[in-house]
């Protein structure tokens, strides 16, 4: 007898099955991951901003206000609209003043993930009368880490 070599379509079929099973586990947890770290992604860059703002009101001697309106965060410049920078994802919270001596004031900016499932390390930004923390929120406030 000849040796023959080849695959079944018995074989196929299983290796598809297996391939589905394991993506139908996988996409889930891909997605819920992604979520998660675009929140912390946006944290982080609200979090620079504001740094990078109370630098320039302290340096420029102005004042600054940054609020949040759903995903788009707005900076203010004595009063004026500066710029506004769109997130994706929507946060709550503010407004945060800057004073001329870059003293803060106002509330923390978070994003209730909580709701969603999802635990993000960093998902607010606390503020302090001179610092600013990445943190979580609890539901009521912004727990600095």
């Amino acid at each position: 007898m000849m040796n023959r070599y080849g695959t079944t379509l018995i074989e196929v079929l299983v290796v598809i099955t297996i391939m589905t099973i394991l993506l139908a586990i996988a996409i889930p947890n891909y997605n819920k991951w992604h979520k998660r770290y675009s929140i912390e992604n946006d944290t982080k860059q609200i979090y620079s901003l504001i740094q990078k703002e109370r630098l320039k009101a302290f340096t420029q001697k102005i004042s600054v206000s940054i609020s949040v309106n759903g995903n788009i965060l707005i900076v203010s410049e004595n009063g004026a609209t500066s710029y506004t920078v769109l997130l994706k994802n929507n946060f709550s919270g503010g407004p945060m003043d800057i004073d001329t001596r870059g003293t803060l004031s106002g509330s923390s900016i978070y994003h209730y993930s909580k709701q969603e499932g999802l635990v993000p390390q960093y998902d607010c930004v606390a503020i302090d009368d001179v610092r600013v923390k990445l943190g979580e929120y609890n539901g009521s406030k912004c727990v600095a880490k």
